[in-house]
């Protein structure tokens, strides 16, 4: 029964990686790791299920309102990225 529980579990993985190769999970590889994340309050993207009428599921991702933002930080200014709550409640200091 093990022997069988490895050999799906390397033939998944298997299957992974040729469809990375192949480009079909490429993009949504490079979405997820391209999300920006706010580095003050370290907001990011959820994740969740949409739900139809008839009550069918297909994921789905929420972005957050993240800007990138030149800010004063340790005295010297640089390009951060921050969600609008936290630009809004002043938690960053804009150079």
């Amino acid at each position: 029964m093990n022997f069988l529980l490895a050999y799906y579990i390397l033939f998944c993985y298997y299957m992974y990686v040729v469809s990375l190769r192949q480009g079909k999970l490429k993009c949504f590889v490079k979405e997820v790791l391209t999300v920006a994340k706010c580095s003050i309050c370290e907001k990011g993207a959820h994740f969740g299920n949409n739900v139809s009428h008839s009550h069918r599921r297909s994921n789905r991702m929420w972005k957050s309102n993240i800007k990138s933002v030149k800010a004063i930080v340790d005295g010297s200014a640089k390009k951060i990225y921050v969600c609008t709550s936290c630009l809004k409640s002043g938690k960053v200091e804009r150079a």
